[in-house]
Formats: structure tokens, sequence, C-alpha cells
């Protein structure tokens, strides 16, 4: 009886963790700068007590956010990727290893160049893990497209 009810009690959380709503909310722009450049704005809103990781990748990190961009002969994408927010490092020692990751919001930009001038469409993804300090939801992957004009 017991082993049924600790496997009935595994089952249900695990659904739980993984039927959850995501906790972080996307909105994604581009702003223009000037005549051919951009700033492509991924501006992540994250519900407390939820968190995501710096798009930065660390020696003695375990999890990070991928952003990626599809590659087109219409735009030079070949700037490194800026973050706006607050950037919070601990120290994990059961992992041996230091997390750095943004809490409430985090915005990830990066510098585009619009070849020519005809309005474009840049696609990408963003690849996030959302965790909360006691469990991490599964790897999330969000495509996007944004409007350069």
């Amino acid at each position: 009886m017991f082993k049924l009810i600790v496997c009935i009690a595994v089952i249900t959380r695990s659904f739980v963790a993984f039927s959850q709503s995501d906790p972080v909310h996307w909105k994604i722009s581009a702003t223009k700068l000037e005549s051919n450049r951009y700033n492509v704005i991924l501006h992540a809103t994250i519900d407390p007590p939820w968190h995501i990781y710096t798009a930065k990748q660390y020696d003695n990190t375990e999890f990070f956010t991928k952003i990626e961009f599809q590659s087109t002969p219409l735009v030079l994408v070949d700037t490194a990727m800026a973050e706006k927010g607050k950037l919070i490092a601990k120290y994990e020692p059961e992992l041996k290893l230091t997390q750095r990751f943004y809490a409430f919001e985090v915005q990830f930009i990066k510098e585009v160049i619009r070849k020519g001038k005809a309005k474009t469409m840049l696609n990408g993804t963003i690849e996030y893990v959302a965790c909360n300090g006691f469990q991490c939801l599964p790897l999330k992957v969000r495509p996007f497209t944004v409007t350069l004009q």
C-alpha cells in the first residue's frame, strides 16, 4: 500500500511539473537605430518565484539561455548579445558551480544590420529553462519572428 501511495505521489508531482503553464512571458520587438541598423529586443517577464539563466556561457554553468537567429542573406547578425536586468549569481555547493540568472525580467538585445531597403522578417529561437529553487521545468524552445522595416 505504501509503495502505491508513493508511486501515485511521484506521478502526480511529475504531471503537475510538466503541465505547468510557462512562467516566462516573451515580447519580441525591433527598434531602429539608424537607416539600416536595429536592436532586436527579446524581453522576458518572469513570474515569481521563477527565474531564467543568462545567455552568457561560463565554464562552470549548468544552464544558460540560448538565442539563435536564422541565417538570411538580408540581415547581418554578428554582434555580441547584450543583457539588461539584475543578474543574480548564486553558488550551489552541491553542484560545485555558480548559477547566473534573472528573476522578474530581463532584456536580451542583439544589434543587427538589414541589407537593402525592403521590409525583412528575421526568425529565430529562444531555448531556456525556468527554475524556482526547488524544481526546473523542462527545456522550452520558443520560435519568434520580428520585422525590420
